[in-house]
C-alpha cells in the first residue's frame, strides 16, 4: 500500500487489508500465466510520501499450476517505484 511504513511484511492474500502480493508471471508458448506467491515477505526500506517512491526488496515461492511438482523461488528482489499518478 502506499502508506506502508519501513518494515518486513508476510505475503497476504489479495482480499487481505493491507495486502502485500508477490507474482510470478511467465509465459510458455505464448501464454501468459501469472502465479500468485504462496510464501515469502516484502521489506519496505522507505516510503517518501512526499516524492511518492518507494524502495524494498522481496523473496517468495510460488507453485506452478501446470506442472503438479514444480515451484518458483525468486530471493534478493529489489524495487523502486514511483506510485504518483
Amino acid at each position: 500500500p502506499d502508506y506502508a511504513s519501513p518494515g518486513n511484511y508476510p505475503l497476504t492474500s489479495n482480499s487481505a487489508i493491507p495486502s502485500y502480493l508477490a507474482v510470478y508471471d511467465e509465459v510458455v508458448n505464448g501464454t501468459n500465466t501469472a502465479n500468485p506467491g504462496t510464501s515469502g515477505s516484502i521489506t519496505i526500506l522507505s516510503n517518501n510520501t512526499s516524492t511518492m517512491r518507494m524502495t524494498g526488496t522481496f523473496q517468495f515461492s510460488t507453485d506452478d499450476p501446470s506442472v503438479a511438482t514444480s515451484q518458483h523461488s525468486i530471493a534478493n528482489g529489489y524495487f523502486s517505484v514511483y506510485y504518483g499518478q
